[in-house]
C-alpha cells in the first residue's frame, strides 16, 4: 500500500474517495445498491462490518452485528431495519447453521459482493483484474 506523505498524496486519496462516492454506477441496480449502503453513518458502518467479516470468513448473525455496533454506530433498531431491508432487497441472505438450525448466519448476496468489490477497488484507485474468480471471492464458507 502506498504511504501518504505529501499534501498532494492526501489530496489524491480524498479525490479518489469523493469520486467513488459520487460516481454514476454502470447499472441502475449498482446505483441502488451503492445508495443503499451509503445512506448514513450507521449503514456504512454496518456494511463495512458485514463485508469485513464476510471476507475474513467469520460467521456472524444479525444479532452479532447490532450487538457489536449498537449504540456507538447507531441504534439497535436502525441496524435491524437496515439488515431487514437488505434482506428484502436481496443484498443479504441467511443460511442456517449446520449444528444449530435456529442460528442463522448473515451473508451478502453474490451480486452485492461484486458491487462492493467494485466500490472498494475504486476507493483505492484500483481496478478489478479480468481473471478474477468470482466463485472463490463470493463463496460463503
Amino acid at each position: 500500500m502506498k504511504k501518504l506523505k505529501t499534501r498532494k498524496d492526501f489530496g489524491e486519496r480524498t479525490l479518489s474517495i469523493f469520486n467513488t462516492l459520487t460516481q454514476n454506477m454502470t447499472t441502475p441496480h449498482h446505483e441502488e445498491a451503492r445508495r443503499f449502503f451509503l445512506q448514513s453513518a450507521t449503514t456504512r458502518a454496518t456494511c463495512f462490518y458485514i463485508m469485513s467479516h464476510f471476507f475474513n470468513k467469520k460467521h456472524f448473525t444479525a444479532s452479532d452485528v447490532y450487538t457489536d455496533l449498537s449504540p456507538k454506530f447507531g441504534s439497535k433498531s436502525s441496524i435491524v431495519n437496515f439488515i431487514s431491508l437488505g434482506f428484502k432487497k436481496g443484498y443479504f441472505l441467511y443460511e442456517s447453521c449446520g449444528i444449530d438450525k435456529r442460528k442463522k448466519y448473515l451473508f451478502p448476496d453474490d451480486e452485492f459482493v461484486k458491487i462492493w468489490c467494485g466500490f472498494i477497488a475504486s476507493l483505492d484507485g484500483s481496478s478489478i483484474d479480468d481473471s478474477i474468480d468470482w466463485d472463490k471471492v463470493c463463496e460463503k464458507h
